[in-house]
């Protein structure tokens, strides 16, 4: 394994000069799934295992939500987040693993009684800088799927008809689906690793 990654090169758009691929995985290579997963494999199993997470619907709870290099991190409350934060830091200081700061955002929502709040908290840190906090306006991208701290998951809502499809496009306005209202808070930071 180690020796199909010994002295890799590649070339952008393949013209050219040669760069030499000393870390992450290659492009394109079937491998490169798999080796993701065995490399992330320990962190989920234990922050699945630590930490208390969030309802995820169905009576299910859960801490992390993973797909290729992007990791969610789920948690209630500002401190949940903030544990299940340095065992990422700790697991990537032990393994090697580097996380992309500027590619993590996270964002709290909490509802007491009938005022719902958003990022009423210090934002959390990752290395030497902080999480960008997504603020109640914005929208942060997971998976082609837009996600709002207010609104929750953001989809399109279908407007063009049968009869439509020979004129021209309508435009796709945005609906939101709101998570329940009666939770405590709703935490989550995703990072691209």
């Amino acid at each position: 394994m180690r020796d199909s990654y010994d002295g890799v090169t590649i070339k952008v758009g393949g013209e050219g000069p040669t760069i030499d691929m000393r870390i992450g995985v290659k492009q394109g290579d079937p491998l490169s799934p798999l080796l993701l997963n065995l490399a992330l494999d320990p962190v989920i199993a234990m922050l699945e295992r630590i930490c208390s997470g969030c309802p995820l619907g169905g009576g299910k709870r859960g801490c992390t939500l993973a797909f290729a290099d992007d990791l969610v991190l789920l948690s209630e409350s500002w401190e949940g987040m903030r544990r299940n934060i340095a065992i990422l830091k700790t697991f990537c200081k032990v393994t090697g693993l580097i996380v992309q700061p500027t590619k993590c955002h996270g964002f709290l929502a909490q509802t007491r009684g009938n005022v719902r709040m958003v990022n009423r908290c210090e934002p959390w840190s990752l290395g030497e800088g902080r999480i960008h906090m997504v603020g109640p306006g914005e929208t942060v991208k997971y998976l082609g799927v837009e996600i709002s701290p207010w609104h929750g998951v953001v989809q399109p809502e279908m407007e063009m008809k049968l009869g439509g499809l020979g004129e021209s496009p309508q435009p796709i306005r945005l609906k939101a689906i709101t998570e329940d209202p009666d939770a405590e808070g709703l935490c989550n930071a995703q990072a691209d690793l």
